[in-house]
């Protein structure tokens, strides 16, 4: 609302108030000047500028009640209830003996869910009022919250008797009956409420509101135009009336009024910014880019337009701008919340996931509520490769959300990339029902059958998704990658290319052609391919990262360390790109450079616990296995659930004294991990064995010999086993592997030693 977003203006005006205080008026008679002026603005319905001066009051005085509580009247006036429980809260901390104040607080807890709060209230204003009509409204409306309907009617008629001539209690009623789902209820009391006073405001948008969910346009329309005669100088009844008329899907009379809005309030933000908003909110972003483009020229400093600018120009692909843009709001507001949403989704976009979880994180501790924020968590978790949060986040945002068609598209993703075809199913579902024509619902559809097998629908399905957006490149890539499965490669090649034309930072579509020219063994072309596009795109990370991994393929470490060194140059929180940077220079024998390469990434992404596994596993090559543990226990600090640190830390404590007991738990952390692997099966197996459980043992050791039959160590360990198990034939047979596998084996004296127990006990 407009009225947060003229803070700044106000830290501007309090400055020339300090200095007028000091050229001879004194503070207390100019914090009064203000708070009259403020009284007569408001009088005028001049909102912003009465705003404006109650805030200047505040500046000369944060404790100047009078301003804090005519600031809550008039945010409350204008829609602001944030701001409006935030100054009645202040009112009443600084004039306990407020009552209205106190009544106020208590309605926005009685709003939040706070019944105990509000009833205190409400308890507090009747012994001291208990002839006031609004805390008998108050009462009526906690007891409908706790399901006293008898106790809520009788409130209601207290409130009556007391303010017979009032249309309040009225109004409590329909809002009670509308939530309810009783519309002809609703209506009824509103109309007493009308009766009582025709030109209320908030009543007749109310009304106006209950017409257009019932699809009675006329009537609906009749009431917002009523509301707009009866408040001359306020704008809302003509943004009700420009997106009734778009809900009729009447595009031209809608553009009409938002002109005329335009006309009528030309300082009013939620005027000039009506056209482009109804351009925005019906996909026009041909229309919207440039209409919000010169209102960002006219108003820099209005939040609004540059948040909406910058969505218009996301939807449009048009990131470079979009950066501009939110560069500029943050510098304007960076605490606003929706900014940094905003902020964050270009920052998944440049893959930095990492920074936008923190950055979304951040909002959300300020809106835990915000939809938009949970929305782009989920990508950013999504692209950290933690679908689960990213599933929950989607999750978050439809309940808070319900009916929106991105969100299950997005949910429709996940699915599909988790390979839940019962979850791209019911995305598929919830789309038809809140979109069924869209575009984004053909694509779940088409993507539901792909997964599902029903090539020939998906076949459809895509190519209808292009038809309906020929100019975005998910069309394309899709109807590729299922060529792709139908084994159709020219055609498919044929298609990621278009998607690249279209955009050429589409990672995705050339991964799948890259893959595509390995596949048929050419895996020059591949790098030509990605070579190319480094030419258009120079600083794309993971396009350097991509390279990286072909040169590997093809065994050239010192060209695959290059690009993987540009990579994390071009983006530092590519974690992937710093992971096979240390491995390339581990196998080329640079343990120094790989162990500095690690530390680069840890320092770069200090919440990835990978950069301190591969410094872990670095140091034990080396022999220094109390640093790698240190390094161990930092990645379990950050990720307790890291299977690969979990396994090394408890072989490393089994090998060199350690906690038997705790080496133990570490083990079965990494089997509930990593349950199919050789190397965790050997180490709770190793684990069980030093606790003394040798049948276990022995049934873990076994299904890493089986996996791994030529590793010496888990014969050595098998070995062990069966002698403890007093299985004299097998325990030799195993050791006596460990030394035709190895003969310099490392535990070559212990194999011996063993195998001299088992002829002597023979």
């Amino acid at each position: 609302m407009w009225v947060r977003r003229i803070l700044i203006t106000a830290l501007v005006l309090g400055v020339i108030a300090a200095g007028i205080a000091v050229s001879g008026i004194g503070k207390s008679a100019l914090k009064y000047r203000y708070l009259k002026s403020g009284e007569k603005y408001a009088a005028q319905g001049r909102w912003r500028e009465a705003t404006i001066q109650y805030l200047n009051a505040l500046s000369i005085d944060p404790r100047f009640v009078e301003a804090h509580y005519q600031l809550a009247k008039l945010a409350q006036r204008v829609g602001d209830n944030l701001t409006a429980s935030q100054e009645f809260q202040s009112t009443i901390e600084l004039q306990p003996d407020n009552l209205d104040a106190q009544l106020q607080v208590g309605k926005y807890m009685l709003e939040s869910g706070d019944l105990e709060g509000a009833e205190k209230k409400a308890d507090l204003v009747l012994a001291r009022q208990p002839n006031d009509p609004e805390v008998h409204l108050l009462l009526a409306q906690f007891d409908d919250a706790i399901g006293y309907v008898e106790d809520s009617q009788d409130e209601i008629d207290k409130a009556i008797r007391l303010a017979p001539t009032s249309a309040a209690p009225y109004v409590v009623v329909a809002n009670m009956r509308a939530a309810l789902n009783d519309a002809d209820g609703a209506e009824v009391a509103f109309q007493q409420a009308l009766k009582l006073d025709p030109k209320q405001l908030d009543v007749l948008l109310s009304l106006g509101s209950l017409y257009e969910l019932q699809q009675r346009w006329p009537e609906a329309e009749k009431a917002f135009r009523d509301a707009a005669a009866a408040a001359p100088t306020d704008v809302s009844p003509w943004t009700s009336l420009a997106f009734l008329f778009l809900a009729q899907r009447q595009l031209e009379p809608a553009e009409k009024t938002a002109e005329e809005a335009a006309q009528n309030f030309p300082n009013e933000p939620d005027a000039y910014r009506m056209l482009p908003d109804v351009h925005l909110s019906v996909g026009l972003l041909d229309k919207a880019a440039p209409e919000y483009a010169a209102l960002f020229k006219k108003h820099p400093r209005d939040v609004a337009v540059m948040r909406r600018y910058g969505q218009t120009l996301l939807l449009q692909d048009n990131y470079d701008e979009a950066q501009r843009v939110n560069d500029s709001m943050m510098r304007i507001a960076a605490g606003d919340p929706d900014g940094q949403v905003q902020q964050a989704q270009l920052m998944i976009h440049n893959s930095r996931a990492d920074d936008a979880k923190r950055v979304l994180l951040g909002a959300l501790r300020v809106q835990p509520g915000n939809p938009d924020a949970h929305y782009q968590l989920g990508f950013a978790l999504q692209a950290l490769g933690d679908l689960a949060g990213a599933q929950r986040e989607f999750q978050e945002a439809e309940r808070l959300q319900p009916g929106s068609s991105n969100v299950q598209l997005a949910l429709a993703l996940l699915a599909a990339r988790k390979g839940d075809i019962v979850m791209m199913s019911n995305a598929t579902r919830q789309m038809l029902q809140v979109a069924p024509g869209s575009n984004a619902t053909a694509m779940v559809r088409a993507m539901t059958a792909f997964a599902a097998g029903r090539l020939d629908e998906a076949d459809a399905g895509f190519r209808a998704v292009i038809q309906n957006a020929p100019q975005r490149p998910i069309g394309y890539l899709r109807l590729g990658e299922l060529r792709v499965v139908q084994k159709h490669y020219p055609e498919a090649m044929q298609l990621l290319e278009q998607a690249l034309e279209r955009d050429p930072a589409q990672f995705e579509a050339m991964q799948v052609l890259a893959a595509l020219y390995v596949g048929q063994n050419q895996r020059d072309k591949a790098m030509e391919r990605v070579q190319k596009q480094l030419a258009k795109l120079p600083d794309d990370s993971n396009l350097h990262f991509l390279l990286g991994t072909l040169l590997m393929g093809k065994n050239d470490l010192q060209g695959a360390e290059l690009e993987f060194e540009r990579a994390t140059a071009a983006n530092k929180r590519n974690n992937e790109a710093w992971r096979l940077l240390g491995q390339c220079r581990g196998i080329r024998g640079q343990s120094d450079a790989a162990i500095a390469a690690y530390e680069l990434w840890g320092k770069s992404s200090p919440d990835d616990a990978r950069s301190y596994v591969g410094l872990g596993e670095l140091y034990d090559q080396r022999g220094n296995w109390q640093k790698a543990q240190s390094y161990y226990y930092q990645s379990l600090h950050l990720d307790p659930d890291n299977g690969v640190a979990a396994n090394n830390l408890a072989y490393s404590l089994l090998e060199h004294d350690g906690d038997v007991a705790q080496a133990f738990n570490y083990a079965v952390t990494a089997r509930a991990q990593m349950p199919d692997s050789a190397t965790t099966a050997d180490t709770i197996g190793w684990a069980y064995y030093r606790k003394g459980v040798y049948k276990d043992a022995v049934t873990a050791l076994e299904q890493a010999a089986a996996q791994m039959p030529n590793n010496p160590t888990v014969h050595f360990h098998l070995g062990l086993a069966y002698q403890r198990m007093h299985d004299t034939s097998r325990a030799r047979e195993h050791l006596q592997k460990v030394l035709q596998l190895d003969p310099q084996y490392s535990h070559a004296e212990d194999v011996y030693k063993a195998l001299q127990e088992l002829m002597s006990t023979a």
